[in-house]
């Protein structure tokens, strides 16, 4: 991904002007644009670079190739679209970047009340809203929008745990949230809600457009009543692990990589136990243990951490955490914290 405040690439510039024609209208639906050479001359670039703004501008519906004729201006109505809200300038252009090439056409807007007026004017597919914003943040945005656009998918961005909190202590939860700094395939997971995962770039065609990926095995008579279990860990491997553990004990088991889609898990269902990463990026497993408790005091909450000083944080907290598990994590340890709460 692009880094905030850095200069466009020669691609990204070629682009956004090819784009801004067909916009204003310079460039209408059905006129032929010039060859990719005489492109590449008239901007002073290289064939390739020219290659990518058109594929970027065919992706976005505004342009489309017809090999053997040439390249031609297309409505870009046509495709979906979607509105970036941010007033941040620099994060909206690489959210800008990361959505034209997976094929949409989007429009930017620096806050909810601008993104209102977008919402009124016309059909919007997906709403990516930073959540601290001026004139309107993001969490009215999605007070006001959300019952007058039900169709539209509204994914909320924030930097900050304690905005995280505060939208998921609102009636606008259950709701897609990505933290910043985010990463590309966080982006491109929330744009396949849209579609197919097939369709997306980059994505692979297995992972789940879920908050959490699913996992269950066949009954274990030695463990008794079964558990619903959550792992929230940013840890791929560490993750897949901890699960085909419980699983081959069977154990129904629910996967999550960050803190917001855990809490999009919660709110959906009701797991019998939730094993926590306590050092997870943006929203901490620390407070997202007092939000899940908050949720549902039943579930049984095991926190896990490398660092023994940890357990004492944890204590301090008083967040009536049942067990603290030292990484790495022994068979024993783990299946004695799932016999908690049903024995």
């Amino acid at each position: 991904m692009r880094e905030p405040g850095a200069e466009p690439r020669p691609y990204q510039r070629v682009y956004a002007d090819l784009r801004g024609r067909i916009e204003r209208g310079e460039l209408s639906h059905g006129m032929q644009l010039s060859s990719q050479p005489a492109l590449a001359a008239e901007y002073g670039v290289a064939l390739l670079t020219v290659r990518h703004a058109i594929d970027l501008l065919r992706r976005a519906g505004y342009v489309s190739v017809e090999h053997g004729r040439g390249t031609f201006v297309t409505d870009p109505r046509g495709a979906d679209t979607v509105l970036v809200v941010d007033d941040d300038t620099r994060v909206r252009a690489v959210l800008v970047e990361h959505v034209s090439y997976a094929g949409f056409r989007v429009i930017e807007a620096s806050n909810g009340l601008e993104a209102l007026d977008v919402l009124d004017r016309e059909p919007v597919s997906l709403v990516f809203t930073d959540l601290r914003m001026p004139v309107m943040d993001g969490v009215e945005l999605l007070r006001r929008a959300r019952p007058r656009f039900p169709s539209t998918i509204f994914v909320a961005v924030s930097g900050y745990p304690d905005d995280l909190a505060a939208l998921f202590r609102t009636d606008a939860f259950p709701i897609t949230v990505i933290p910043k700094p985010f990463r590309a395939e966080q982006v491109r997971r929330a744009l396949a809600l849209l579609r197919d995962m097939d369709d997306i770039p980059s994505i692979p065609a297995a992972a789940s457009t879920q908050a959490t990926a699913s996992r269950s095995g066949p009954a274990s008579p030695e463990t008794g009543t079964l558990a619903s279990v959550l792992i929230v860990d940013n840890d791929a491997f560490h993750r897949a692990s901890l699960g085909e553990l419980m699983v081959s004990h069977g154990h129904t088991v629910h996967e999550a990589g960050d803190g917001s889609s855990a809490l999009e898990a919660v709110a959906e269902r009701r797991f019998s136990h939730v094993f926590l990463e306590v050092h997870l990026p943006g929203l901490g497993g620390i407070e997202l243990a007092r939000l899940i408790h908050e949720r549902d005091s039943r579930a049984v909450t095991i926190l896990m951490s490398a660092d023994q000083q940890d357990v004492l944080r944890v204590r301090q907290a008083g967040l009536g955490v049942t067990m603290t598990l030292i990484k790495p994590l022994t068979a024993s340890h783990v299946l004695a914290a799932l016999r908690l709460g049903r024995d």
